[in-house]
């Protein structure tokens, strides 16, 4: 039995897919379906994917560069965000256990990559982890691009230091699409999949998921929560 069967009964799962038939002959797209599991950076990525592609097959890649840098920084803006979100929830979940007091640590409202990134690198090591180099590297490389300045991709004028009220690229710069597409796709491969079944050798996000299973199941042991809670997402 398909898996929206399962989860709405037979006669639900076909009005929903009628309905979803419907909306892709409108050309319609909806945000928030209950049963899209996907992840915003990985959204951002396949974006940039497509985008490229695209911008190859009509030969317009210059046309198509800042579209395709911003949406590949993007997705490194939440990758480190979406990281950090869950270790720190880790960490206020196990302050519980331990019955210690005090606020939980929220993912700052920074668009600086290198910020986020140096912030990962100090929580990483709690759970015995190390950011990858791949993505140290990547970061490192962006930067470089936006030269203190992300909003330069974003905006015909920069907003801070050197670019603040003037054009966002005053000099031709390069933006090795093609390379961070690759770069990206190989962080996804090895650090940020979840796969089926058990593996010895877990990825990033495979050992932070494990990480927070096995808190769960202590919180509820300790009555801390209940089955709905931790079902919940």
């Amino acid at each position: 039995m398909p898996l929206l069967e399962k989860l709405l009964g037979s006669e639900r799962a076909a009005a929903h897919l009628a309905e979803r038939e419907a909306r892709r002959a409108r050309g319609e797209a909806v945000l928030g379906r209950r049963f899209d599991f996907s992840r915003d950076w990985e959204r951002y990525l396949d974006s940039a994917r497509v985008l490229l592609e695209h911008a190859k097959a009509v030969d317009r890649l210059d046309h198509f560069s800042k579209p395709i840098g911003y949406l590949q920084r993007h997705a490194v803006e939440l990758i480190l965000k979406s990281l950090l979100e869950s270790l720190y929830g880790i960490e206020a979940d196990q302050m519980e256990l331990d019955e210690l007091e005090g606020p939980r640590r929220q993912v700052p409202n920074t668009h600086d990559l290198e910020r986020l990134h140096d912030l990962l690198a100090v929580v990483l090591p709690t759970l015995y982890l190390t950011v990858p180099p791949e993505l140290t590297a990547l970061v490192a490389d962006m930067a470089k691009v936006e030269d203190g300045d992300e909003t330069r991709w974003r905006f015909p004028k920069g907003a801070r230091g050197n670019y603040r009220n003037k054009p966002s690229f005053p000099k031709e710069t390069i933006v090795p699409a093609t390379d961070w597409q690759e770069r990206l796709n190989e962080i996804r491969e090895r650090h940020l999949r979840v796969r089926m079944g058990h593996h010895e050798d877990r990825t990033l996000v495979e050992t932070i998921g494990y990480e927070a299973e096995g808190i769960t199941q202590a919180q509820l042991k300790a009555g801390l929560i209940t089955f709905d809670d931790a079902e919940s997402p």
